[in-house]
């Protein structure tokens, strides 16, 4: 794909995002849903940053991709895809507040001052929660072959730019 193509198509899906906004204004959110919101808006509104809001354009790419990753034998791999932030998780009974509560968990590794995770720790998923500049957010949620859950969230814009704090 080049350039052009790559843009129009980011073009695109912003443009379908602010428009599924408007249209879900008046939409009943699915109790996992809400724990999502609430559970990340808690750790934003920790270090204060804006709240996310829930974005269902963004929760049917993580369902898309939740497809893929269900094929694949339910590994935690990163799609890598261009435009937007990722977040993923796999557990034993998995509710949306104890996904976001593990991404939250990584703040221990995460040292503000230097802006560095502890050697040989990850806390990229801590860091796109917080990230100041993400506002938007859609998760899903699925059951892997093994009985595991696996929630997987997709952020817009972005976060986690080498060099860059997240708040």
């Amino acid at each position: 794909m080049n350039m052009a193509s790559s843009l129009q198509t980011i073009f695109f899906f912003v443009s379908l995002i602010f428009f599924v906004e408007i249209c879900q204004a008046e939409r009943t959110f699915t109790d996992f849903e809400k724990e999502i919101l609430l559970s990340h808006n808690s750790a934003r509104a920790d270090v204060g940053v804006p709240p996310l809001v829930w974005n269902d354009i963004l929760a049917k790419y993580a369902r898309i991709y939740s497809g893929d990753i269900k094929r694949k034998g339910c590994d935690l791999n990163y799609s890598n895809r261009y435009g937007f932030g990722e977040s993923l998780y796999k557990g034993t009974n998995v509710t949306g507040k104890a996904a976001v509560e593990a991404w939250v968990s990584q703040k221990i590794w995460y040292h503000r001052d230097n802006n560095t995770c502890t050697s040989g720790h990850d806390c990229s998923d801590y860091k796109q929660v917080v990230w100041k500049n993400s506002i938007r957010v859609g998760c899903y949620r699925f059951r892997c072959h093994d009985g595991d859950n696996f929630v997987t969230c997709e952020y817009y814009p972005p976060g986690n730019y080498k060099g860059a704090r997240p708040y």
